[in-house]
Formats: C-alpha cells, sequence, structure tokens
C-alpha cells in the first residue's frame, strides 16, 4: 500500500512538473494526458521528425541563408 502511495505521489510531481517545463504553446498538446508515460509519449511524437523531413527542412534553411552586407564570416558561419 505505501508503494502505491509513493507512485501516485511521484505521478503527480511528474504531472506537475513537465507542463511547467515546457513552452506555453506545447501545453495543449499534453494537457489531456492521465499518466506521465503518455505525457512523455506525447513530447516524443512531437519532437521526433523523420530522418527525411528533417533533411528536406535542413536543405531548405541551408539554401535561404545569406551572407548579409557588412556582416563578418564568423557571425555568417555561425549561422550555417
Amino acid at each position: 500500500m505505501d508503494q502505491l502511495k509513493e507512485n501516485q505521489r511521484e505521478m503527480a510531481k511528474v504531472k506537475w512538473l513537465i507542463p511547467n517545463g515546457v513552452r506555453y504553446h506545447i501545453v495543449s498538446h499534453i494537457s489531456g494526458k492521465d499518466i506521465a508515460k503518455q505525457v512523455c509519449d506525447a513530447l516524443a511524437q512531437l519532437y521526433q521528425v523523420t530522418s527525411e523531413k528533417r533533411k528536406m527542412f535542413l536543405e531548405e534553411k541551408l539554401r535561404c541563408i545569406r551572407m548579409h552586407k557588412g556582416e563578418g564570416i564568423d557571425p555568417f558561419l555561425t549561422k550555417i
């Protein structure tokens, strides 16, 4: 019985900590979840992107990077 209460206490703590540790716009993705594992799974699904999608995103980002007039090489390379 003590172990069950301890688990419930830990679950409540995790359910409080996670929403307070994410940005405001992410809270709607995890608000309806009952247990911590569901919250973690929802966050993983939200942030895990297939490698093909990620590759396409990074290629597009690289294509759009331009060096601005007066910008030094160090700040430009930092953007890449």
